[in-house]
């Protein structure tokens, strides 16, 4: 409520504005519609970074203690088998969709990379291979002037590297897709929900049942809401940039969010 008030046209009429906008503009909805696909993969990476970081907060650990070893460890579980799988062509194929408003470079971008992609699956491979013991001797050290080492965090990198890296590298597309963020929003939910369970329940009298449905079914309402609007005809561009703009905004709106509240945390 806080940042609501402090920042209320930022959060209120500018995402309004990036709704009409997309919706009137093709060539801006075009380039959303990309952003879109590469922000939602490094969002999730950096949501995956804030949980290590509060779960070292919570052992009472220095705040950048190991700040740079976890933020490289993330990326390189999260997106690198992205570019050893089978949906690695997912990812660049979306850059040709700004073919459809006359930008010839993509095309030639993506051969490119389509020709590298062997070479540099193979440095990504190697670069994890080589980073995790780096990480481990990090934080090795680490423990020798103080840090307290987390379960909790333990496991979320654990069960994120195992779930990402079968997922990326052995699944179709849209299956890797669906098991990536299924499994990101089980983990981000399940916390908010253990979290504010409380707040919630005082709004329906403490019925714990109902003020779950109440927290889950407009997610999975939406949830197929989204799906729905994929099949349908691309003229649709009002769902479309409806879609778009929710992406976008959630993207934006947690990063900003949690940076203005950094120094009350």
């Amino acid at each position: 409520a806080k940042v609501l008030k402090a920042y209320k046209l930022r959060l209120t009429v500018i995402p309004l504005l990036l709704f009409l906008v997309t919706w009137s503009s093709y060539p801006l909805y075009v380039v959303l519609l990309v952003v879109v696909v590469f922000w939602d993969i490094y969002h999730t990476s950096m949501q995956n970074f804030g949980l290590c970081r509060i779960y070292d907060a919570k052992k009472g650990n220095d705040p950048h203690m190991g700040r740079r070893l976890d933020l490289w460890l993330n990326h390189l579980i999260y997106i690198g088998p992205i570019f050893f799988g089978l949906s690695y062509s997912t990812l660049t194929d979306s850059f040709l969709q700004l073919g459809n408003i006359g930008w010839k470079w993509p095309v030639t971008f993506v051969a490119t990379l389509d020709e590298v992609q062997s070479a540099f699956s193979l440095i990504v491979l190697l670069a994890g291979v080589l980073f995790i013991p780096l990480y481990i001797l990090g934080y090795w050290k680490l423990m020798k002037h103080g840090y307290i080492v987390s379960s909790s965090k333990v496991f979320l990198l654990i069960s994120t590297a195992i779930t990402t890296f079968c997922a990326w590298t052995l699944m179709p597309p849209m299956q890797a897709h669906f098991v990536v963020n299924f499994f990101h929003g089980l983990q981000y939910f399940a916390l908010v929900w253990w979290i504010d369970r409380k707040s919630f329940s005082r709004f329906v009298g403490g019925n714990t049942g109902l003020t779950l449905a109440l927290y889950v079914v407009p997610l999975i309402v939406l949830g197929c809401a989204y799906r729905f609007a994929r099949v349908l005809p691309s003229d649709y561009q009002v769902i479309y940039a409806f879609f778009i703009c929710v992406s976008l905004v959630h993207f934006w709106f947690d990063g900003f969010i949690w940076s203005v509240r950094k120094r009350a945390v």
